[in-house]
């Protein structure tokens, strides 16, 4: 036995490719249960708090970032490396939920994780990821660390689209690579940015205080469980967990990276061309859209949504939603893995 090894929790390439998504009516009743407070304006971004009506009963779950801090949790090169795939150990307690933005620092290369990821108490998942870093491939260290801070939505609602796709089509989860490096490479240029080996967290490094400070003003309030976002009206992402317990671990982490979505001219433009509507509206449409579930990578079934003018993907524990991620768009053509 090697030191990844322990009960390991099928993946979603032994599914059947093409087996059909179930109807989620749960989760659609959940979404229901979503209530907006009083928006907060910074710059054009409107950050609205999200409340659960009725309250949570509570997921049990830790966060990456903290069972790694822990040292309950370790995530390692796959098979001595492979580029859009790592191996997490939970030896902790609890489940862990290792959610798609996430960034993941050293080994042979930086990554972002594309898929959410449940991973069960003592148990090994295959987690799927994308390459951050295109110029390094040499080991820094055996385990993974955490970025200190997620990626931005743009880079998240690429990778939301293409991996939903590609587990709806194949059965297995995987993005772009080249779009990916391609997507790196413009964002650097947005941020006036250079880094030898084509680092985007070398991005993120060198401007966290930046986006940190201008993100201070947001008050986050006792029982959000989320946000939603919007850009002069069009939805840049609605974010939720499934308790505030979840959202606090997870909220300083994830609102800085919308101001590098805003500071970069080709993602308000593309924004720009999305309808616009109220926060109370967008709920609205959450609400009327379509929700689908299916096998998890780990453990809980993966969440795939697709509405009026939005589309997104999530994963669930015992049917209650530990994240839901939904973006401004639709599901259409996507760049292939």
């Amino acid at each position: 036995m090697n030191e990844h090894e322990g009960p390991t929790q099928r993946p979603a390439a032994e599914a059947p490719v093409g087996a059909a998504a179930a109807q989620a009516p749960d989760v659609v009743a959940w979404l229901t249960r979503l209530q907006a407070r009083e928006p907060q304006t910074i710059g054009r971004l409107a950050f609205t708090p999200l409340t659960l009506a009725g309250g949570d009963g509570g997921t049990g779950i830790a966060l990456a970032h903290e069972a790694i801090a822990a040292g309950t949790l370790e995530i390692a090169e796959k098979d001595g490396g492979v580029v859009q795939e790592l191996v997490a150990t939970n030896k902790g307690p609890t489940p862990v939920a290792i959610l798609e933005g996430d960034t993941l620092i050293g080994c042979k290369q930086n990554r972002v994780v594309a898929h959410s990821v449940l991973v069960a108490a003592g148990a090994t998942a295959v987690v799927p990821v994308g390459c951050m870093q295109q110029g390094r491939w040499s080991m820094q260290g055996r385990r993974f660390s955490s970025g200190e801070m997620r990626l931005d939505p743009g880079f998240r609602r690429q990778a939301v689209r293409e991996t939903t796709t590609a587990k709806r089509l194949r059965g297995q989860p995987m993005l772009a690579q080249r779009r990916l490096w391609d997507q790196v490479e413009s964002r650097m240029v947005a941020y006036d940015m250079a880094s030898p080996s084509a680092d985007y967290h070398e991005a993120l490094f060198q401007r966290r205080y930046e986006a940190r400070e201008e993100l201070a003003r947001y008050q986050r309030q006792p029982g959000d469980v989320g946000v939603l976002v919007t850009l002069d009206g069009r939805l840049v992402a609605l974010e939720v967990t499934g308790d505030p317990q979840l959202w606090a671990g997870l909220a300083d982490r994830t609102l800085p990276s919308y101001a590098f979505l805003a500071a970069d001219p080709e993602e308000v433009r593309l924004l720009e061309k999305q309808p616009a509507d109220t926060a109370a509206g967008w709920l609205e449409r959450l609400k009327r859209a379509e929700v689908k579930t299916s096998q998890a990578v780990g453990l809980g079934e993966d969440l795939e949504i697709a509405g009026e003018g939005l589309a997104g993907a999530g994963v669930q524990l015992s049917r209650q939603p530990v994240h839901v991620a939904v973006f401004g768009g639709e599901f259409g053509e996507v760049a292939q893995p």
